[in-house]
């Protein structure tokens, strides 16, 4: 059984990834409030807060249509995309499909040179 036999039938394999979870971390939210804690000694409450209000404002601005841009990490802005008739996979019947917009989100030059450099500089 082979890719040239007539009876070439494709094996499910696992994917196996190459990654050291246990010395990575996750940076979520509830993260961003520790390090403020920890970092500049707020309470939890003005933590929380201070985090919240930050996510709020880009939500905020993203909503309204304004670009939202983080010096040196990343950009935010919304995109808009036209509507177009698509096909249903059960039916195969079109279907149309709404315009849409959708954030975006672009990371700046200095961020992806940091991160490459780390990335490099522990291999």
């Amino acid at each position: 059984v082979g890719p040239d036999s007539g009876d070439f039938r494709p094996t499910k394999r696992k994917r196996e990834y190459k990654t050291d979870f246990a010395e990575r971390t996750l940076m979520n939210k509830s993260a961003l409030i520790e390090t403020l804690r920890n970092e500049i000694n707020l309470s939890e409450s003005k933590s929380t807060q201070v985090v919240e209000l930050f996510f709020g404002q880009i939500s905020e601005a993203l909503t309204n249509g304004d670009r939202v841009q983080i010096t040196g990490l990343f950009g935010f802005q919304v995109r808009k995309y036209k509507g177009y008739t698509g096909i249903n996979p059960k039916t195969g019947k079109p279907r149309l499909v709404p315009a849409k917009k959708l954030p975006f989100c672009k990371c700046r030059k200095e961020l992806k040179e940091r991160v490459d450099y780390r990335e490099t500089k522990t291999q």
